[in-house]
């Protein structure tokens, strides 16, 4: 509405690729698909209780229990719209942010461990041939999926907000 009537068609596509880096880049496939190889990993990584799905493939027990229940979670927050996010997420972010800093206190030994083993021979030997690069992309990755900076899901979250004055609203936004 900002724009005006003639550039209603960029809204549209801006909607649409929004939509498909929601899908496919910053969330909702490669996030399920972590969350259910973790579960697989935990519970059956021998793939001793699989199931056969139709037309999509043999998979293991807990892969499918735990997407049921994710889906369904998912669901029950999403289907109460803005609202229901900003209540769900004012509860679970400061849990959040009180155990990772909770970790980060207690597991002292796993950051020595690390510093110990990153200047072992081995660990020289693999840098130099360029395992470094993976360490790099899986780091990227990591802090790309640990928050919102550059990503571009800012303007989602922007345009739900109801405000009179534009400026207001572009400078919280630049905080996102």
């Amino acid at each position: 509405q900002g724009m005006g009537k003639k550039w209603k068609w960029l809204a549209k596509l801006f909607a649409f690729f929004g939509v498909c880096v929601g899908l496919f880049g910053i969330g909702t496939f490669s996030q399920v698909n972590g969350i259910s190889s973790a579960v697989h990993g935990f519970f059956d990584p021998n793939n001793k209780h699989c199931v056969n799905i139709m037309f999509l493939g043999k998979y293991s027990w807990s892969v499918v229990i735990a997407s049921l229940i994710l889906a369904f979670c998912v669901a029950a927050v999403l289907i109460g719209g803005i609202k229901r996010i900003a209540s769900v997420s004012q509860v679970i972010v400061p849990f959040m942010a009180i155990i990772y800093f909770l970790f980060a206190a207690i597991l002292p030994a796993a950051i020595k461990i690390i510093v110990k083993a990153a200047f072992t021979p081995k660990a020289v030997t693999g840098g130099a041939v360029g395992s470094m690069f993976v360490a790099m992309q899986k780091g990227v990755a990591r802090g790309i999926f640990s928050n919102e900076a550059g990503l571009g899901s800012a303007p989602i979250a922007a345009a739900a907000a109801q405000t009179k004055e534009p400026v207001r609203q572009g400078l919280v936004s630049m905080t996102g």
